[in-house]
């Protein structure tokens, strides 16, 4: 099964939408990424469930998907649990990275993108797209790496099927 992660920057009541630069607010989101080493796809690119349920790109948020790598479609290696090794075909796609490493970097993307000034909370949704009742966590951006590991653990090391409402 691929793992898919996606969700929306919640943008601030007090932009002046007249002044903005939403495209200069996704080249920092995407410099973001690629310094935490995953992908991100954005708006109209973004193809995580809130597209298929309707949701409108709008002045209140920007939709994304986080993705293993820019040449990849899902968030399979990034988001799996310890002690899984993924190959496609007979090649080892996974680097080894304990879970805590890879959720420690998107910790502090999440941790730089709150600190935008446009920027009010993030949602992010973990394997959402097919089920219509979840649990939201609550956390802080420091609290990310931390809270997905005990979600984790809860898991027996499975994917979560999560959101978490990151402020």
């Amino acid at each position: 099964m691929s793992t898919r992660v996606g969700g929306k920057f919640i943008l601030k009541d007090s932009i002046d939408w007249l002044e903005f630069d939403i495209e200069g607010l996704s080249y920092e989101l995407i410099s973001l990424a690629i310094k935490y080493q995953f992908g991100l796809n954005l708006a109209g690119n973004a193809t995580f469930q809130f597209n298929d349920k309707g949701y409108k790109i709008n002045r209140n948020h920007l939709l994304y998907d986080i993705v293993d790598d820019p040449i990849s479609n899902t968030s399979t290696v990034l988001f799996s649990g310890d002690e899984y090794k993924i190959f496609s075909g007979r090649l080892r796609i996974d680097k080894g990275e304990s879970l805590h490493s890879r959720m420690n970097r998107i910790e502090k993307f999440c941790i730089n993108v709150l600190q935008l000034e446009c920027i009010d909370k993030i949602i992010l949704d973990i394997n959402t797209e097919h089920e219509e009742e979840f649990p939201t966590v609550y956390l802080k951006a420091d609290e990310f790496e931390e809270t997905l590991i005990k979600i984790y653990k809860e898991n027996d090391n499975w994917e979560p099927i999560t959101r978490l409402i990151i402020e």
